[in-house]
């Protein structure tokens, strides 16, 4: 009678399970995790795209900014450049006219501190000062 009762058991499930479209949501019931496994991956993939994207645009502005930046600072090399340029030409025209500075001033035999066997004449000056140089 044992096992007359077990099949007896599983007849009656299957028979109770069949017409009532139970058998049917047992078998769909597993397609119904895969699907909604499935949905849920689709959602996680298209929120980490969306991060994936926010940053690969932030990382585009953080470029052209650099890029602007760069731009910015080649150019104040250029000016900066540019006045070194200016203050060595300065600095040499200085150094130039130092070196030519006539020690004698209120004379008309300038004498410049080189150039010994150069004679300057200055040609403003010499009416009114020969006459009290004499």
């Amino acid at each position: 009678m044992g096992i007359m009762d077990w099949t007896d058991i599983i007849t009656a499930l299957i028979a109770a399970l069949v017409p009532t479209g139970g058998l049917t949501a047992i078998v769909t019931m597993r397609d119904k995790k895969t699907a909604a496994f499935i949905e849920n991956t689709k959602e996680i993939n298209a929120h980490w795209k969306g991060i994936a994207d926010d940053r690969e645009q932030r990382a585009r502005e953080l470029k052209e900014d650099l890029d602007r930046k760069e731009e910015v600072i080649q150019e104040q090399w250029r000016e900066i450049s540019s006045l070194r340029n200016e203050l060595d030409e300065t600095r040499t025209q200085r150094a130039v006219a130092e070196l030519m500075k006539c020690e004698k001033t209120s004379c008309t035999e300038r004498i410049p501190p080189f150039g010994q066997g150069q004679s300057v004449q200055c040609r403003l000056m010499e009416k009114g000062k020969d006459n009290e140089d004499k």
